[in-house]
């Protein structure tokens, strides 16, 4: 007669739940953070609008560019120099806005209010006006 010996090992739990559970957990998370990211997305406002500041002129160099609005936190100041030609780009939501134009010594240039609309652009020119020959 033949005999057969058992094994005194005990058996392992199967590893197939192990692996099915971490993937099933990766995915959740995959798909929890791409929803985060999506929600993210859509409730964050972007700027449709853009008010262009041209000039190239150095002897701006120093004038402060203030945008102040209701839908701002805190007003938009840029300053002209050489690093940004002498102009600027100020991103921005349909509403209502004031712009400054403020000289190197603090005084006050200029004060303008107007509108932005969804997707328009305002270009402002801060070339000085030619001298008649």
């Amino acid at each position: 007669m033949t005999e057969t010996s058992t094994s005194s090992q005990p058996e392992r739990p199967s590893r197939r739940w192990f692996v099915f559970t971490s993937i099933l957990t990766a995915f959740l998370l995959f798909f929890a953070f791409v929803s985060i990211l999506y929600w993210h997305w859509l409730e964050t406002p972007e700027p449709s609008s853009v008010v262009v500041i041209e000039s190239g002129n150095p002897a701006l160099d120093g004038m402060m560019i203030r945008v102040q609005g209701n839908n701002l936190q805190s007003p938009i100041e840029v300053k002209l120099d050489e690093s940004n030609k002498y102009g600027a780009r100020i991103y921005l939501n349909p509403g209502d806005y004031t712009i400054q134009i403020i000289n190197p010594d603090g005084s006050v240039n200029g004060i303008s209010s107007f509108v932005m609309i969804a997707n328009n652009e305002r270009r402002l020119n801060l070339q000085p006006p030619p001298a008649n020959q």
